[in-house]
């Protein structure tokens, strides 16, 4: 929003602002959610890959090193949250989708952003009375986010049997027995 911001004026700009600003609200706790299942399910994936190859091959890698191999995709899920942050317009776009709004609220956006005009107000008068209750009916982050609970709760279980494999083959590892 510029200095001479629609939105110090006009009650109905302030309004739609703050419908947007709890919709990126919503969307960005939303995809931190997403983004944050897959940095652990790549984390669990890498611990895997480390049990593996020291199960099957007999290779360890430092503690220090296993640690930053699981931290990296962690970091790299924080970074992408960060960066993915939803604008206004994009959180209004999304609304508009998911809530069936027929591009209302990215139309009010859009048009505050460029030179009143007689429609600003009537779309803005539109977006809202719309808008607002529609977005009550947002839906839950978990219900969006199953594959990737689903995918952390699957590697999960393979780390936690991979961590008991060698103690219920009595320690000893196909690379042990070969030697």
């Amino acid at each position: 929003m510029s200095a001479t911001s629609p939105a110090r004026e006009n009650p109905a700009a302030r309004e739609l602002w703050l419908l947007l600003g709890r919709l990126r609200g919503r969307l960005g706790r939303e995809r931190a959610l997403v983004f944050g299942l897959r940095g652990l399910a790549a984390a669990l994936l890498l611990a895997l890959a480390d049990e593996a190859a020291g199960w099957l091959l007999g290779l360890t890698l430092s503690p220090a090193l296993t640690a930053a191999l699981i931290a990296l995709p962690l970091a790299l899920a924080l970074a992408a949250m960060v960066l993915r942050w939803p604008s206004r317009l994009e959180a209004a776009r999304l609304a508009d989708e998911r809530l069936g709004l027929a591009e209302r609220l990215a139309t009010a956006v859009e048009l505050l952003e460029a030179p009143e005009t007689g429609l600003t107000g009537l779309q803005l008068h539109d977006a809202l009375r719309l808008g607002a209750p529609a977005a009550e009916r947002w839906p839950g982050a978990l219900g969006l986010a199953r594959r990737e609970l689903l995918a952390v709760a699957l590697l999960g279980m393979l780390a936690l049997g991979g961590l008991l494999l060698p103690g219920l083959r009595g320690g000893h590892t196909p690379a042990q027995a070969a030697q």
